[in-house]
């Protein structure tokens, strides 16, 4: 199986209370494929208002962020804004140039969907302007015929979160995908050898489900909600017990099956799931 890198640290602060230039977590926006697509300044803050009056085709976009230093992972998720049943996922790898506030990525790796979606790169600016942060650039596509070129704007509010400032660096890898046909899954999670005092966190999309759970034999069972049809579970390791590093074994429901994965972290490296919602 091929394994993915997700490279997860936190930002310096360059606005005073907020985290500007934050290119972590998820950013969502739109590309517009055009063949007289252009470049212009400020055209995230006019879609992300409603205002898409191009002649081209517009498709919705989620790209998803971590980055380590200067490199960049994550995810790139299309959607056709004329049709939301074409869709596709692809993995990505680039560059955050902070002094330069330029990411540049290429999504060369297609993991789901139609198979007529481009593979693509793209060169794009960081700016800030009335609590938002964009990122926006001209967008190229190659398959085995020709793509349009387009252009791409994204965007997130900028985070006020009471973030700590000195947060670990840690990889997380993606060790195993699954599938699934609710919007709400089942998790239990138990020490599947023996108890050594293991603490860990659940992220779901980033966002804390779980807190400093003890991990024992006896199952704990939650409830997660999807909110979007791909979704990164992770497992971080808040101490590393008596036998490094932490493992526990979590099985997942989704009302029509169950699968059970094995997830090992240690304050360096954290392990996750990639979950597909499949709406059809």
């Amino acid at each position: 199986m091929k394994h993915f890198f997700l490279l997860f640290i936190s930002l310096g602060l360059a606005l005073p209370c907020t985290y500007a230039q934050d290119v972590n977590g998820k950013w969502i926006g739109f590309l517009y494929q055009d063949a007289k697509a252009v470049d212009t300044l400020d055209f995230g803050e006019i879609w992300r208002n409603g205002e898409r009056n191009g002649k081209g085709n517009f498709y919705a976009i989620e790209l998803f962020f971590s980055a380590h230093g200067n490199a960049i992972s994550g995810t790139y998720h299309i959607t056709a804004d004329f049709d939301s049943s074409l869709t596709a996922l692809f993995l990505l790898s680039g560059t955050w140039q902070k002094n330069k506030k330029i990411i540049t990525y290429l999504a060369d790796d297609k993991e789901y969907g139609i198979s007529a979606f481009c593979y693509n790169k793209a060169n794009l600016k960081y700016y800030e302007k009335d609590s938002f942060q964009y990122l926006e650039g001209p967008w190229e596509g190659w398959t085995s015929n020709t793509c349009n070129p387009g252009i791409v704007a994204v965007w997130k509010p900028i985070s006020t979160e009471n973030k700590q400032a000195k947060e670990p660096s840690r990889k997380v890898e993606i060790t195993d995908r699954l599938q699934v046909s609710d919007s709400v899954l089942v998790v239990e999670i138990w020490d599947n050898e023996y108890e050594d005092g293991d603490i860990i966190t659940l992220k779901l999309n980033d966002k804390i489900v779980l807190s400093n759970h003890l991990v024992t034999k006896q199952i704990y069972t939650l409830r997660l909600p999807l909110t979007s049809d791909y979704n990164l579970l992770e497992m971080a390791a808040v101490n590393t017990g008596n036998n490094p590093p932490n493992t526990a074994a979590l099985r997942i429901k989704d009302g029509e099956r169950e699968q059970v994965f094995i997830l090992k972290s240690d304050m360096r490296k954290s392990e996750a799931i990639l979950i597909r919602r499949n709406n059809n």
